[in-house]
């Protein structure tokens, strides 16, 4: 063993490392936390890195074989930034935000590490079930792309591969417009003159649905939907485009136009697949 093996030995040795070990930056948070708990799952040693916790991220993460990126959005470039270059080059890097170019030109820029993008396409607290999906995109390294794809699908997660370019766009849509639409549901039911209460008697079950999501919203830090729809660059055209589709159907709305509101939903039958018969 030469001198710099011994002294990494060493240094795992006198902190409770083994080499195996995954180390989470931000692992005491929501994502980090559900992610740390699959590892030790799996058997792994997991080091937990969070604002309070006596073991810093430079102490910890030369040391360990997989390194996780797992803080806010806004956060993630800087973390990385700090992070990146204290990791090996046969370490796996790893981040898990749910907006993926910016990080991964960090990760792959900043260090020689194997790098890879991951983005579980759910909140904390998920269970593996068939519609539980992991986006991976790959950066550098074939052996620890290969390593972090097998263990999601050995945990019971699909596993979608995609380049960081096309991710952030399909998110834009996704995740923008979908949260954004949300949001605008719950302020016009929060100044339509309704109680909540007087609403929900009244909910048709499709109606429901809608409330509990934003519930399930409102759950989490709005700082969480703030990011998703500023820092993506790519939500803004889709939202644009939101806005001109809503304006469109308004005004064949207000106008009475049956004949346009016939097209629009031959439009979306053909997109969605569906062959039933067109509104008369």
């Amino acid at each position: 063993m030469d001198k710099g093996a011994w002294f990494l030995s060493e240094r795992r040795r006198s902190m409770g490392i083994d080499s195996s070990s995954v180390c989470i930056i931000g692992g005491t948070g929501k994502m980090g936390s559900w992610l740390g708990t699959l590892f030790e799952a799996d058997g792994l040693q997991v080091v937990s890195i969070g604002k309070d916790t006596v073991l810093k991220a430079r102490d910890a993460v030369p040391l360990c074989k997989v390194v996780v990126v797992s803080v806010p959005i806004s956060d993630a470039v800087e973390v990385i930034s700090e992070v990146a270059p204290l990791v090996r080059e046969e370490t796996l890097l790893v981040d898990l935000t749910s907006i993926k170019s910016a990080t991964m030109r960090a990760m792959l820029s900043l260090s020689k590490a194997q790098v890879a993008g991951v983005h579980p396409l759910f909140g904390p607290g998920e269970t593996a079930g068939p519609s539980s999906r992991v986006a991976l995109c790959p950066g550098r390294g074939k052996e620890g792309i290969q390593w972090i794809e097998r263990f999601f699908k050995r945990k019971g997660f699909a596993v979608s591969m995609i380049d960081p370019e096309t991710h952030d766009r399909m998110m834009g849509l996704i995740q923008g417009v979908n949260h954004f639409s949300t949001i605008v549901l719950a302020l016009c039911m929060a100044e339509s003159g309704f109680s909540l209460e007087d609403m929900t008697e009244l909910s048709t079950a499709s109606f429901m649905k809608r409330i509990e999501r934003i519930h399930a919203m409102l759950a989490q830090p709005g700082e969480l939907f703030q990011s998703l729809l500023m820092e993506n660059k790519e939500a803004v055209g889709f939202l644009n485009n939101y806005h001109d589709q809503a304006g469109r159907l308004i005004g064949i709305v207000r106008k009475g136009d049956t004949a346009g509101f016939e097209r629009i939903w031959k439009t979306i039958t053909r997109f969605f697949g569906h062959n039933g018969k067109v509104l008369r």
